[in-house]
């Protein structure tokens, strides 16, 4: 997650830890050198100088391989946010937050097609995952949890169909990618569809459902492709349809699973990375006039889901070693930059700029507070004046 706060003493520290590891490796390493090279040059019995020469190589060795292993850690942490309307537990949307509105738009999709996730989603809500016992003053998780488990698929489906599209546009701006990629489709990843009931749902082709049926292809469909192809990547139908392809372009010899837990993994030959976003019964802290001006709903009343996303992996020990090739895989830091941007709750409130954004609803509040008794007056003033003219009469 970015810090967008400048944090000078945290910099001068590492830095300075940074300039002390590399002072030291470098006497370490003049030392070890002089005294083998003396060894080397010497004609008399230099074992114990030797040992200690080869002590402090080893030593070296350690600290470069140690700093190495900590440079191939990929990890990165997003907290967004989920905001439900009080009445029907529907995802709420903003216009400001690109997050809100692909979720709401994947439910209703699922909705509109399976009308069983819609009774699930309402009997088994996902607000209600803490069971509270008062007498015992226990907390335990609610066993019927089918809301929760639309929800993850539906965010599984949002990181999959975003991955998806970062990665064709990525590729398509490398020249002769396809040389050196190869392309994961539906017949490809069938048991990432089948464990997931929403992805499977909006990846179906449009002749296989019959909510794409129901009236004629032409009324108010809106089709997105790829210049100079012919198919079609995302499609809207009749209410709230959705179809999505999900095409996952890939270094050659990469391989795609799914965890039980949802988690994406996505193993290529020079690293290692896994993919979630998950609801684990939390609630989002929003800001209440965030909640009231953005979404228009009483923050009192509306219940905000706080969603973790994760991105973690490492690059492979032998990766590390190959200079060339590297262009292949840049696109895992522009897509944790992308979700950052689209779905971190820190980096939206940054983004619009909210301290100042609330500081001027503050004010503007408190100026509406004074103007309305001096109207109320001003219009009893007027009143009595009419009541009076009246009376002369």
């Amino acid at each position: 997650m970015k810090d967008y706060r400048n944090k000078s003493v945290a910099q001068a520290l590492s830095s300075r830890r940074d300039f002390l590891q590399l002072v030291l490796i470098g006497v370490l390493l003049a030392l070890a050198t002089s005294i083998l090279a003396t060894v080397i040059t010497s004609k008399t019995d230099w074992s114990t100088a030797t040992t200690i020469g080869v002590l402090l190589l080893i030593v070296v060795a350690v600290f470069a391989i140690r700093a190495v292993l900590a440079a191939r850690v990929i990890h990165r942490s997003f907290s967004a946010a989920l905001v439900l309307s009080p009445e029907d537990l529907q995802p709420a949307e903003a216009e400001v937050y690109e997050f809100s509105g692909e979720i709401a738009r994947i439910l209703k999709a699922a909705f509109y097609e399976n009308k069983a996730f819609a009774d699930a989603w309402r009997r088994e809500p996902v607000t209600q995952h803490w069971r509270f016992d008062t007498e015992r003053a226990t907390v335990s998780r609610v066993q019927e949890d089918a809301g929760l488990k639309l929800l993850n698929e539906a965010l599984e489906t949002w990181l999959s169909q975003a991955l998806s599209t970062h990665l064709t546009d990525y590729y398509n701006q490398l020249d002769e990618s396809e040389k050196h990629t190869v392309k994961f489709e539906r017949e490809n990843v069938p048991s990432l569809l089948l464990e997931n009931r929403i992805l499977n749902l909006l990846n179906t082709p449009i002749g296989d459902r019959a909510a794409f049926l129901e009236t004629p292809a032409s009324t108010d469909e809106k089709a997105n492709q790829r210049d100079n192809e012919n198919m079609v990547y995302s499609q809207s139908g009749p209410g709230d349809a959705l179809f999505e392809r999900l095409e996952l372009v890939l270094p050659k010899g990469s391989k795609l699973t799914r965890q039980r837990s949802g988690t994406l993994v996505i193993d290529t030959p020079r690293l290692y990375l896994s993919l979630e976003a998950k609801h684990n019964g939390f609630t989002a802290n929003l800001p209440h006039r965030f909640v009231s001006h953005f979404y228009g709903l009483n923050p009192f009343e509306a219940r905000s889901l706080l969603i973790q996303i994760e991105l973690t992996g490492r690059v492979k020990p032998l990766g590390m070693l190959r200079g060339q090739g590297w262009e292949l895989y840049h696109w895992v830091d522009s897509f944790a930059d992308y979700i950052e941007e689209a779905a971190s709750v820190d980096a939206l409130l940054a983004r619009i700029r909210w301290p100042a954004v609330e500081a001027m609803l503050i004010v503007g509040e408190g100026r509406s507070k004074k103007r309305g008794p001096r109207k109320a007056s001003h219009k009893r003033m007027r009143l009595t004046r009419r009541k009076v003219s009246d009376e002369s009469r």
